[in-house]
């Protein structure tokens, strides 16, 4: 297992690595204007295909979370070693289907150069319930086949 530490919400936190991979991502931004005495924000976004870092964060007096991290800001991103029991996978795409009523609803991610657990492959829906935040589905397969995540204290403390 690989702990890595990483800014979030503007401190730093200890996490598990639990695979590095490429998929495209919107990243927003705000741009100052100024003309004459008005000074006004303008939001945007742009779409970027950086690294991204699937990494579990086990707070110790909180739920426990699933992010995505974008590489810049991860601390030290040259050292990290990655696991041996981890795969590497050039290309593959995360499906999710459902049912709504007569209707099926069909949702895909294109994943570039995934390193990580065989297990977030294997679980073909992984991804895309990461990328949706649908948190439910992913933590029980991390749970199952990770189980020494449940009691795993990285002294993450809350504010």
């Amino acid at each position: 297992m690989v702990t890595i530490k990483f800014y979030y919400n503007n401190r730093i936190v200890s996490g598990v690595l639990l695979g590095k991979y490429q998929r495209p991502h919107d990243e927003v931004y705000s741009v100052t204007k100024r003309f004459f005495w008005k000074t006004r924000i303008v939001y945007k976004h742009k779409t970027l295909n950086t690294p991204l870092y699937l990494l579990f964060i086990p707070w110790r007096h909180q739920e426990k979370e699933l992010v995505e991290i974008d590489e810049k800001y991860i601390i030290n991103p040259e050292v990290i070693q990655m696991d041996e029991t981890w795969i590497s996978i050039d290309k593959f795409t995360s499906v999710k289907n459902e049912m709504l009523g007569d209707h099926r609803w069909s949702e895909t991610l294109e994943v570039n150069n995934f390193i990580g657990y065989n297990f977030i492959y294997e679980n073909n829906d992984f991804m895309i319930n990461v990328c949706l935040h649908e948190w439910w589905k992913p933590l029980t397969i991390i749970y199952q086949n990770l189980p020494q995540l449940l009691n795993m204290d990285l002294d993450n403390k809350e504010e």
